[in-house]
């Protein structure tokens, strides 16, 4: 509008005038001053527009919060201007009194939001994500608004409070909405891994609770279809993940899957939740068909699918749908030799299907598995093999003679006949398999524990608890070693904790007492952080803080050490890392929190230098204290703003002393390892540091770092400089930013505007072609294969389209030239009839 000047309008400029006078004055007019008027019009049940205007007015923040805070009219509502009661980017002033009305009249709130979330949505993920505390208060009657929600956004910020929403909701009071929301969230985590292991596999739990019946706990209304169907599209969704299949592979038995190693692996976590809610209903008598449905359908068909389908059938023994469970076991057995490897499970799901044989059933068995295995060598080819093998060039078909060899022990004597001699070789050179496969990868110490000193010791802590075990250690060790040096007894101390991690966690600051030599104790602390951090121990909150506590009261005497020993460094370290764990999962640590930031800042202080020689600066900050304690510096102030609405001054102001100084490659790594936490949790300090953080010039920025090692955050890389990130995809040696930046196109190909003009201005630019080429191809590799990604289908259809508009010089055509027909990929370039003639000839 115009205000002064030949064409203003005089009254129009006179009424604008009176308001800006108004609001200024407003600014500062103090509290105490209004208060009067202010808890009248609080007070109000029915107020007129007059009142209405007056509150509008309002400006100064303290009475803005005051207002909000204690207004009870729902009348409020729909009478004040809607861009006062919305969210904004990093605040949502509104909040409190929404959430009174929320918990009074829900309904009127949900259909509010309904209305306006299409303008919430424009202020960004941010304000979209702060609507998510509205449902926490709602609880399962917000299902279908926050299903809405889900749509709108790949934040990974929004998802994460999506994912705590769904959580507090009920199991009796879980919906259809609930089921598909938790599957997003959880197939959105199974392919960018965004979520902590922890959490992912609390939603699995919480999802599989919704499929219970209603005598269990379960919904009035049963959801167990939508459960059934949405646990196997995240295990499809999982398995397109880079390594989601060789996850599973690595797994010697899945039926250990959550107890022994619990948020190991997610794909594992996801494989055994498909595992443990097909064999709930099995109890409830529905079919095989029923049960292992959906996985037909949505999982690929090979190894994965086969061996679910073993593991199931060896946890459901067959029952009155028997005839299934045969024809399931054949179907398996007779592709036992396409299987990547003998596993344990496989191992007892053959001595299961033996053991179950009729006679009759016996020779379908053995046909099937002889089938299965194929025909055994001849001579020639025996010998063919055998040369392989010393050559260490062994042939595919050596690991079907290794798979018989290994499941000798449980195979029909029939179908090892015609195996003789390679049985006879094998068992020539490496003996005579055990019943059972072992695993093929086992993680031990270099140092021999003894075993009847472990047996003592593990007998000692089952019957008197870790205490007099911890006791009875440093009794037999005696006094020779000196202090910090018991390396064969932290080693043994350290196996018994992995043992028995709870037992260890009752009374850590009696046992750390009890060990007394600081070398002990920094092994006791290692080895009990390494469970906490890794889910093998209790999440209990109480038991990891008792942890936490009890390692604080050692830091001084670790600190006072002038000679700073190995040690000490060791403790320090475990401190360090307890802490990322504890402020990761918004655990509480009372007063405590503020000395131990002061710590953790000293020490940072202490430890930072100019430097931008390390060859691997990510490598050496996570083993070094002061990286470390930046680490869980950084994690506090995350923790402090989720509670407090802001960061504290404490970690932003060593932030900025960081980015001030001559460059720390280290430091800058540390900043960039939680660029995503600082992003959600700091976002003022985020945006007034972006050039900074996100600029990718030099290989010691902090987004360099965060590309390179970190899971991708769309709403981060959607600040990133377009123009720097293509130079550096041009670089040589950015195989992990080119995957990443593939992940973020798929989940949201228009994050610089539209794809075409990103991958052009790509392609122009020098290696330009090569670029565009290494980013199609990592595509390629982590795009789903069968119809459970349709979304992504249609975002990578849209790269490889604006791939195949421009001229790529025929040294790249390769690569394209796999996306468009490699194995088992439909030529999805000739899905478009412009590209499809044109490109056939090139």
């Amino acid at each position: 509008m115009t205000v002064h000047g030949e064409s203003a309008d005089v009254e129009l400029a006179s009424s604008t005038l009176r308001k800006i006078i108004a609001a200024v004055e407003q600014l500062f007019v103090d509290l105490p001053a209004r208060a009067p008027r202010l808890r009248e019009l609080v007070s109000l049940t029915q107020p007129t527009q007059e009142e209405v205007d007056e509150v509008s007015r309002i400006t100064g923040p303290r009475a803005n919060r005051y207002f909000f805070e204690k207004a009870t009219s729902a009348a409020w509502l729909d009478l004040l201007p809607k861009e006062r009661v919305r969210p904004e980017s990093n605040r949502w002033t509104a909040a409190p009194y929404f959430e009174r009305l929320a918990a009074e009249d829900p309904e009127r709130v949900l259909a509010w939001l309904d209305a306006e979330l299409d303008e919430i949505t424009k202020l960004g993920p941010a304000a979209t994500a702060q609507t998510v505390r509205l449902a926490r208060v709602v609880g399962a009657a917000a299902s279908t608004f926050v299903l809405r929600l889900v749509k709108t956004s790949e934040s990974e910020g929004l998802l994460l409070d999506i994912h705590y929403w769904a959580v507090e909701v009920p199991a009796e009071e879980r919906n259809g909405q609930w089921v598909n929301v938790v599957t997003r969230v959880l197939k959105s985590a199974a392919a960018t891994r965004w979520l902590d292991p922890w959490e992912a596999q609390q939603a699995l739990e919480h999802l599989k609770a919704a499929g219970a019946r209603a005598e269990d706990g379960g919904p009035e209304i049963s959801v167990a279809k939508g459960v059934r169907q949405g646990l196997a599209e995240v295990m499809a969704t999982a398995l397109h993940s880079p390594d989601g299949a060789s996850e599973i592979e690595v797994e010697n038995d899945l039926r250990s899957v959550g107890t022994t190693h619990p948020g190991e692996s997610l794909v594992r976590l996801i494989a055994r939740a498909c595992l443990d809610f097909a064999e709930y209903e099995a109890r409830y008598g529905l079919g095989l068909d029923v049960r292992t449905g959906q996985w037909s359908h949505r999982l690929p068909a090979g190894p994965v699918l086969d061996r679910l389908v073993a593991v199931h059938l060896l946890e459901v023994p067959p029952g009155n749908d028997s005839d299934a469970w045969w024809k399931a076991a054949l179907d398996v057995m007779s592709r036992l030799g396409a299987l990547p490897r003998t596993t344990a499970d496989l191992s007892d799901f053959l001595r299961a299907v033996d053991n179950a044989c009729s006679e009759a059933q016996s020779l379908h068995a053995e046909a099937a598995l002889a089938n299965g295995l194929g025909a055994p060598p001849d001579a020639a080819g025996l010998e063919t093999g055998l040369q392989a093998i010393e050559d260490r060039k062994p042939l595919p078909s050596v690991r079907t003679w290794f798979m018989v060899w290994s499941l000798s022990p449980v195979l029909p004597a029939s179908v090892l006949a015609p195996w003789q001699p390679v049985l006879d070789l094998f068992v020539e050179r490496f003996g005579t398999p055990p019943d059972r496969p072992a695993p093929r990868w086992e993680v031990v110490s270099v140092k021999r524990v003894p075993e009847d000193g472990f047996a003592e010791l593990s007998a000692a802590a089952g019957s008197g608890g870790a205490v007099a075990a911890a006791r009875m250690l440093v009794s037999e060790a005696g006094s020779d070693d000196t202090d910090g040096e018991r390396d064969d007894e932290g080693v043994l101390l350290s196996t018994l904790v992995s043992q028995a991690p709870e037992t260890w966690m009752a009374d850590p600051e009696q046992i750390s007492a009890e060990l007394s030599d600081l070398g002990l104790q920094a092994a006791y602390f290692a080895a009990l952080e390494n469970q906490i951090t890794t889910g093998r121990a209790s999440a209990d909150p109480e038991a990891i803080r008792r942890t936490v506590l009890a390692l604080w009261g050692l830091i001084p005497v670790a600190d006072s050490l002038a000679t700073n020993t190995e040690a000490a460094q060791r403790l320090e370290r475990s401190f360090c890392r307890l802490l990322y764990t504890f402020w990761s999962r918004d655990l509480d640590l009372g007063e405590t929190a503020a000395e131990v930031a002061v710590w953790l800042d000293g020490t940072v202080a202490a430890w930072t230098a100019p430097t931008q020689s390390t060859a691997d600066p990510a490598g050496v900050m996570s083993n070094s204290v002061g990286g470390l304690a930046l680490l869980a510096l950084i994690r506090w102030g995350s923790h402090r703003s989720c509670r407090e609405g802001a960061p504290p001054m404490e970690m932003t102001t060593r932030l900025d002393a960081i980015l001030d100084a001559a460059p720390d490659d280290r430091a800058l790594a540390a900043i960039g390892w939680d660029l995503t936490a600082l992003h959600r949790h700091a976002q003022p300090w985020f945006s007034e540091h972006r050039a900074e953080l996100l600029s990718l010039d030099e290989t010691w920025r902090p987004a360099r770092t965060w590309l390179r090692h970190r899971p991708v955050d769309v709403d981060v890389v959607g600040q990133i400089d377009p123009a720097q990130l293509q130079a550096l995809l041009c670089l040589p040696g950015v195989d992990q930013e080119a995957s990443r930046c593939a992940h973020a196109f798929l989940t949201a190909p228009d994050v610089f505007g539209p794809i075409e003009g990103f991958v052009s201005a790509l392609a122009q630019r020098d290696a330009g072609p090569a670029a565009v080429s290494r980013l199609l191809s990592r595509t390629a590799r982590i795009l789903p294969k069968d119809s459970s990604g349709e979304d992504l289908i249609e975002h990578a259809l849209r790269f490889w389209r604006a791939a195949l508009a421009l001229e790529v010089p025929e040294s790249n055509a390769h690569r394209r030239l796999f996306l468009r027909h490699g194995p088992g990929r439909p030529n999805m370039a000739g899905t478009d009839p412009a590209h499809s003639g044109a490109d056939s000839t090139r």
